[in-house]
């Protein structure tokens, strides 16, 4: 019988992370129109807020980063969305950017990159 420890599932899961933390990085590093943000502190608040699934995850990344500062900080009006556990993550994000929108806040620059799509 194969036995899998604890501390190694934990490892597995740090190299995941690290990997998903590098590729959003690069990520960010090539669009111009979006800012320089931390991207491990990104992750660690989407985690926070229930939302854990890496397109979703990325999502709050590239909305962060086209703040340019943490939702909390930057747009506090989506926490109440971001944070609503009678919705789905993917549906939190949906009302998130709907908010962000009627702010008259521009989404364009994330069209091209977001793995979420809001009519």
């Amino acid at each position: 019988m194969l036995r899998i420890h604890a501390d190694q599932v934990e490892a597995l899961a740090r190299g995941r992370r690290r990997v998903f933390e590098q590729r959003l990085a690069s990520e960010l590093a090539a669009n111009v129109a979006l800012r320089s943000i931390d991207v491990a502190a990104a992750i660690d608040r989407a985690i926070a807020w229930g939302i854990e699934g890496e397109p979703d995850v990325r999502e709050i990344v590239l909305l962060e980063a086209l703040a340019g500062a943490p939702l909390d900080a930057a747009w506090p009006f989506v926490v109440t969305a971001l944070t609503d556990r009678a919705l789905t993550p993917t549906g939190r994000l949906r009302v998130a950017r709907r908010l962000v929108r009627d702010a008259g806040i521009d989404l364009s620059p994330l069209d091209p990159l977001s793995a979420l799509v809001t009519p």
